[in-house]
């Protein structure tokens, strides 16, 4: 189904041809054949609650190598993960005290964690060869049944050049980035706003990216002040 899909995408040449329009979680044939494009390392585009994504299989090398040259992202840049529930969490990351607070509060939603990896098997070019991993659940139902048929997990990087403005809507997507993927699922606009992203790999936390979630926000749920992290984005 996914070869005769992206066949005929070839075949028609042209951008729109691409784009698979979803209104609701209901939609399950077109859902599941996103998920499908994904889990055969294909490069999709996804909404989520915040931006517009590059989902494609963490775990096939060569699918994530082709999300560092679309983006033109530096290889010493992880690439961030989303998950759909908790099932995974524990066998991938080490979850203490306070990243229980913040999943407990912020997730679903517009927080990423960087987590101390435990499982080894995530492929090293996902985390920049290091022991850290960035996970976040989105608050949005398409995207979150996508990525339960993906098998529970997907990359989570938005749809822009690296260090360029990151699309909210399949309009805003540059033609440039559109031409190099599979598929386009069109939701209509998102946020606009990119996730918040806290690193909890230390003794204390830090706030790498203040995005969507302040700061103080995120000072409340641990009762504690934080700092922002000394390697911003």
């Amino acid at each position: 189904m996914v070869e005769k899909a992206v066949r005929n995408m070839r075949e028609n040449n042209n951008i729109s041809s691409k784009v698979l329009k979803i209104k609701e979680s209901e939609e399950i044939d077109k859902i599941k054949l996103a998920a499908s494009f994904i889990r055969t390392g294909k490069i999709v585009i996804i909404p989520t609650d915040t931006l517009y994504g590059l989902a494609t299989n963490p775990f096939n090398v060569d699918a994530v190598k082709r999300i560092y040259e679309i983006k033109r992202r530096p290889l010493t840049k992880p690439i961030p993960l989303l998950i759909s529930n908790k099932k995974r969490l524990h066998d991938l990351v080490i979850v203490n005290t306070l990243s229980e607070k913040l999943i407990e509060r912020f997730w679903p939603g517009q927080l990423t964690i960087i987590f101390k990896m435990r499982n080894v098997s995530v492929p090293r070019i996902v985390t920049a060869g290091s022991d850290k991993l960035a996970l976040r659940m989105p608050n949005h139902t398409v995207a979150l049944k996508i990525i339960e048929l993906s098998e529970g997990i997907i990359t989570g990087t938005s749809a822009n050049i690296s260090g360029e403005t990151s699309p909210k809507s399949v309009e805003e997507v540059k033609e440039e980035i559109a031409k190099k993927v599979d598929l386009i699922v069109d939701c209509g606009t998102a946020l606009g706003l990119p996730s918040t992203i806290v690193d909890i790999t230390s003794r204390k936390p830090c706030i790498l990216r203040e995005g969507a979630i302040k700061k103080t926000e995120v000072e409340d749920i641990l009762s504690i002040k934080i700092d922002y992290c000394s390697s911003r984005p």
